[in-house]
């Protein structure tokens, strides 16, 4: 599997809050690009790049 299937992997499976905690334990550089309109990451649009892949999740789930 590779870097990238494992980060879609992990952000499909888990809620962004524990996505990010994940994304820390892999050593994997995160950003929340949209952070000034982010109140509560688990419900509102989020968007997060992680080793330059950039994921959305909607109402704490991952946008396909």
């Amino acid at each position: 599997m590779t870097k990238n299937e494992r980060i879609i992997d992990a952000a499909s499976t888990l809620t962004p809050g524990k996505f990010l905690v994940w994304a820390g334990n892999e050593d994997l550089p995160y950003v929340i690009e949209n952070k000034d309109d982010v109140f509560d990451l688990n419900r509102d649009h989020a968007i997060i790049i992680v080793d330059g892949l950039r994921l959305e999740y909607e109402s704490g789930k991952l946008k396909r």
